[in-house]
């Protein structure tokens, strides 16, 4: 193994230890809301200035968002976006020594103005860094409290604040505000609702912003660690950040946080890694059993997307008859032949792998490159061969036969699946995981992660005695697995009445004989 890949498994230990810490905190509140204001967007002619050697000569937009949080009585401001000034050049700004055109379609103060809020009422603001496109309107603040890093402070408000980029003539004002100079994380309301993690690297003090939403869960903004998506999946680090080490090491920070956490990730100037419109799913599959659906239901948990169980409930164009009908009934142009589907909209999904190659970059639950979410779809439709063999251990001469109609082919069938099935495909997913470091596919949460720990779980449900005799073999797989359950989310979904037990109507079925010998 190469020193760089040592000293990054070595990195990835500790930062879990400092994710850890976080989770560990107090974190039952949540803010009352957050509002996500359009703070200005950018164009430029060649994105590899921020992605050297990739994508040179592609041109392509940036979006710049200010977060206004209310938390009882205060207000928090995370970044001021552009100068509202900018709104009165239609035409743009050249900035960046060229490379970029600045606009602002609204102001910050307008969008201040229809939400009743006036700049006086910020009780504190706090910036993910001093570059222009950060602090535009900062100087509208005097009356807050500022949080900053230590280290960004000494550069804003130094000497030589040109050296890093910075302008003092867009936040020279705050000099004189109440501050809170850091020296690393800090729980702004001191209920974990809201925390700023330190995470340089961009600039000298760069920092980035955990928010635990009432309904959506935590959120980490992260400001300029990365600028789109594809360079946090390839760890890609701009030529003009201040020091690459430090940006490297807090991309890994925020990696591990989001695992730690649940969180989702918010990239500032890359829209759509922060959601579309709202969308209501509609899951149909059998209500009594787990089966192929979990898969499914524990993406849409653990985005805690909006959807339905409909086959669960019971009214007019519910229950199992409403399902049976769609399927039966001809009216959709594609019929899927068997659940689960998936209704988004006007689209009908069917089959789970195909469903979660469908939700994964809707949930941020696959990275968004090409290639990785073809990695993350490939390991999904190799599990859906496992599960098929599962199901074959009770059912293995015909579905429609009960299981004592066939439980002498079942032992045969499950003696020859726990001695050379069950290695080969853990095998496998053991390899995968252990090779990206914990993880399946891409640094965050993922659908086969989940998948991953659905498995875990119906094995042991299934084969009791086979799990705890073979999972030494596998520690990578079940150290996911352990890391899954304690995600948020999926954790309040386990306790609740939404999980469905195993049960022997399922594909994972615990008959004790097909594990004697």
């Amino acid at each position: 193994m190469s020193l760089p890949s040592i000293l990054n498994r070595l990195c990835l230990v500790v930062l879990g230890v400092a994710a850890t810490a976080i989770s560990s905190a107090t974190f039952a509140a949540t803010v009352d809301r957050m509002y996500v204001l359009e703070c200005g967007e950018s164009r430029t002619s060649d994105v590899s200035n921020w992605s050297p050697g990739v994508d040179v000569g592609v041109a392509r937009e940036f979006s710049a968002n200010c977060y206004l949080i209310r938390h009882g009585k205060d207000w928090l401001l995370w970044d001021s976006g552009m100068s509202d000034a900018i709104a009165e050049k239609p035409d743009g700004v050249v900035a960046g020594g060229g490379i970029l055109t600045l606009y602002v379609r609204k102001t910050l103060q307008s969008q201040l103005a229809e939400l009743g809020v006036a700049p006086t009422d910020v009780t504190h603001v706090a910036f993910s860094h001093f570059h222009g496109d950060h602090v535009g309107n900062a100087n509208l603040f005097t009356a807050a409290t500022m949080l900053v890093q230590r280290a960004e402070y000494d550069a804003a408000f130094g000497p030589d604040p040109g050296k890093y980029g910075f302008s003092p003539a867009l936040y020279g004002k705050l000099k004189d505000n109440p501050t809170v100079k850091l020296e690393g994380d800090h729980d702004v309301f001191g209920d974990g609702s809201v925390i700023i993690i330190a995470t340089p690297g961009h600039t000298p003090g760069h920092q980035s912003l955990l928010v635990r939403l009432p309904k959506q869960g935590a959120v980490i903004l992260s400001g300029d660690v990365v600028h789109f998506r594809e360079n946090w999946d390839a760890q890609r680090v701009p030529a003009r950040n201040f020091d690459r080490d430090q940006s490297l090491r807090s991309m890994e920070r925020i990696a591990s946080l989001l695992v730690a956490e649940g969180a989702v990730l918010w990239i500032n100037h890359d829209r759509a890694s922060q959601g579309g419109p709202s969308v209501r799913y509609e899951l149909y599959y059998w209500p009594g059993i787990q089966g192929r659906g979990e898969f499914v239901r524990l993406a849409l948990e653990a985005a805690e997307a909006d959807y339905v169980d409909v086959a669960r409930l019971s009214g007019r164009g519910k229950g199992v008859d409403a399902m049976l009908r769609l399927m039966n009934g001809g009216k959709l142009d594609h019929r899927p032949f068997a659940p689960p589907f998936l209704k988004a909209g006007k689209l009908v999904i069917s089959h789970a792998a195909n469903i979660l190659d469908y939700l994964g970059p809707r949930l941020g639950l696959v990275p968004k490159a090409e290639q990785s979410r073809l990695w993350a779809h490939q390991l999904q439709l190799t599990v859906a061969d496992f599960m098929v063999e599962v199901h074959d251990t009770h059912h293995p001469v015909a579905l429609a036969l009960y299981y004592r109609d066939q439980k002498t082919e079942a032992k045969r069938r499950t003696r020859y699946f726990l001695s050379d099935r069950v290695p080969k495909y853990l095998d496998y997913f053991e390899g995968v995981c252990a090779a990206n470091r914990g993880r399946m596919v891409g640094r965050a949460l993922s659908y086969a992660d989940l998948s991953m720990f659905q498995l875990v779980e119906g094995l042991r449900y299934a084969f009791p005695k086979t799990m705890r005799k073979l999972e030494p073999r596998w520690p990578s797989l079940i150290a996911l697995h352990d890391r899954v359950a304690v995600v948020p989310r999926i954790a309040a979904y386990l306790a609740s009445k939404r999980r469905i037990p195993f049960n022997e109507n399922g594909i994972f079925r615990h008959y004790p004989e097909l594990e004697s010998r």
